[in-house]
């Protein structure tokens, strides 16, 4: 014979289920009663002035000012930083005098030259600088080779300021920049 089988259980995930609601109920409960007691002992709460309380009083108080005296971080404008920048340009085949024309202390002449059509011959490029009352200036000339079949570029720095003229002899077509770091 073959016994009976058992009774059947109650299903176990009511219990579980009903377990775990009051858990939360009970976490729930403990975080209200945590939130409660730190609003009423934090500083902002105790400032704040309720309705059941009426305080008079024939002193005042006491109001809080701006200090002025203490440095706030501002930021400095930043500007572009500076780079060399062309104001003056010349161009021309042969030989030419320019305009007189105002340079600072440091500036730059760019030049360069073309012999890509000069049929296979090395060009010349010479610049010539002179102070606005025809003397010579300072001795930053440029004597330049310009390579056959080429564009030769090459740069010279200058260091004088004042206002000044350019005497430029050439033998191929050539091309001048005045820079000036700004």
């Amino acid at each position: 014979m073959i016994p009976p089988p058992p009774p059947p259980r109650p299903p176990r995930k009511k219990q579980h289920l009903l377990l775990t609601l009051a858990i939360l109920a009970g976490v729930f409960l403990i975080i209200g009663v945590i939130n409660n007691a730190i609003s009423k002992s934090s500083p902002e709460a105790q400032a704040t002035p309720t309705t059941d309380i009426v305080q008079a009083t024939d002193t005042p108080l006491a109001t809080a000012t701006l200090d002025t005296s203490i440095p706030t971080d501002t930021p400095a404008p930043t500007a572009a930083p500076a780079k060399w920048t062309t104001t003056q340009r010349f161009s021309g085949t042969g030989d030419k005098q320019t305009g007189v024309f105002t340079v600072p202390a440091d500036w730059k002449i760019m030049w360069s030259c073309d012999a890509t059509h000069n049929y296979g011959v090395e060009g010349v490029l010479a610049v010539y600088i002179y102070n606005s009352d025809g003397s010579p200036a300072d001795d930053g000339n440029v004597d330049g080779t310009c390579t056959a079949n080429k564009v030769t570029t090459d740069n010279t720095e200058e260091h004088q300021s004042g206002d000044v003229y350019l005497k430029v002899l050439a033998s191929v077509p050539w091309t001048v920049q005045i820079q000036e770091f700004q």
